[in-house]
């Protein structure tokens, strides 16, 4: 996946987090575990981002 894709997916997860997150609040969520994934692949997508952006920046010291 290129850089921009894994911008776009992480905001797509992060909209529907929201989403969830905003649900849940008001009732309970229909599938909790979904919650948990998402909040997941976030973590996951960001911590991938910022190991690129550290080996790019040791690459051009």
């Amino acid at each position: 996946m290129s850089d921009q894709d894994i911008r776009i997916k992480l905001m797509e997860l992060k909209k529907e987090l929201m989403k969830s997150n905003a649900k849940a609040g008001v009732s309970a969520p229909k599938s909790p575990g979904k919650i948990k994934y998402m909040k997941r692949m976030v973590s996951r997508i960001m911590t991938l981002t910022d190991e690129k952006s550290k080996s790019k920046k040791e690459v051009k010291k």
